[in-house]
């Protein structure tokens, strides 16, 4: 995928796409973890919700990964689109 593209298929129930998060975005990956039961931390492998950073440092520095050019980002972080509204999102880290 180029990389900023965005990508649908229509199904019979919806429209899939996926797209790159935009750096006004962020906040949902932010509230996603923030809002997560403890169950679901647990899950994800978050052993103590005490080890996620702060709401609004971590929306600042989300924002500026999001912002920067690829080849210099620490992760691409994509938005989940089901008839064009952001159902979640997701993160893949570059090396």
């Amino acid at each position: 995928m180029h990389s900023r593209q965005r990508r649908a298929i229509q199904t019979p129930a919806a429209l899939l796409e996926i797209r790159p998060l935009h750096a006004d975005e962020a906040h949902l990956v932010v509230e996603y973890f923030h809002d997560a039961s403890d169950e679901d931390l647990a899950r994800m492998g978050v052993v103590d919700r005490k080890n996620l950073p702060p709401a609004e440092a971590w929306d600042t520095k989300l924002r500026a990964t999001i912002a920067s050019p690829l080849a210099t980002a620490s992760s691409f972080y994509f938005a989940w689109l089901v008839d064009g509204q952001v159902a979640t999102q997701s993160a893949i880290p570059q090396r």
